[in-house]
C-alpha cells in the first residue's frame, strides 16, 4: 500500500489543478466510521488495487469538490490521507450521525454524503447530481432497488432536521 496526499494538484487532473475557484461551492464526506460488521474487518481500508478502497473514493471525489472530509470515530487509520477527519457529534448513531457531522463540519452549503465502500464511484453521476438546482435540499439517486442515501447531496440547512431525528 502507499501514500497519496489528495490536497496535491498533482493528484487533479489539469482540468482541476485550481479546483477552489473551480468549485467553490462543493463538499464531499466520506462516511468511514461503520462497524463493517459483516464485511469482518475495515471497509474503507480494504485492499483496492494498490492502494485501499477509500483511495479510488477519494480521488474521485476530489475531482469534483473543493473540499473532502472524512467522518470517522478514529482518525488515526486515515490520516495518510491528509484531509480533514471529524467524529460523529454523537457516536453509535450509524449512518445519520454520520450526517450529522458532515453537516455541521463542511464548509459549502451542499455536501456530496459518500459511504466508504464505494470505490467504484461514478464521477460522470457525481457531476451530474451538482449539476441539479441548488435550491433542491436532497439530491438522492434511485435503482430500482430502492434510494441510495449514502451516494446523495444534502444542504447544510437540513441539519436541525437531523438533530431533531437523532
Amino acid at each position: 500500500m502507499h501514500s497519496v496526499d489528495y490536497n496535491s494538484s498533482t493528484t487533479k487532473s489539469p482540468k482541476h489543478q485550481n479546483i477552489q475557484s473551480f468549485n467553490p461551492s462543493r463538499s464531499a464526506a466520506i462516511l468511514a466510521g461503520g462497524k463493517s460488521r459483516r464485511f469482518g474487518s475495515n471497509k474503507a481500508l480494504a485492499p483496492w488495487f494498490t492502494g485501499h478502497m477509500i483511495d479510488a473514493l477519494v480521488q474521485t471525489a476530489a475531482s469534483a469538490c473543493q473540499e473532502v472530509i472524512i467522518i470517522a470515530n478514529e482518525s488515526e487509520p486515515y490520516s495518510y490521507l491528509g484531509l480533514p477527519i471529524f467524529p460523529d457529534i454523537l457516536p453509535g448513531l450509524g449512518p445519520l450521525a454520520g450526517l450529522q457531522s458532515a453537516l455541521h463540519n463542511a464548509k459549502a452549503e451542499r455536501i456530496f454524503l459518500l459511504g466508504c465502500d464505494m470505490p467504484l464511484l461514478n464521477s460522470e453521476l457525481l457531476n451530474l447530481m451538482w449539476e441539479i438546482p441548488t435550491w433542491a435540499p436532497v439530491v438522492i439517486p434511485g435503482t430500482p432497488q430502492g434510494l441510495e442515501p449514502l451516494h446523495a447531496i444534502y444542504h447544510k440547512s437540513l441539519l436541525p432536521i437531523v438533530n431533531n431525528r437523532i
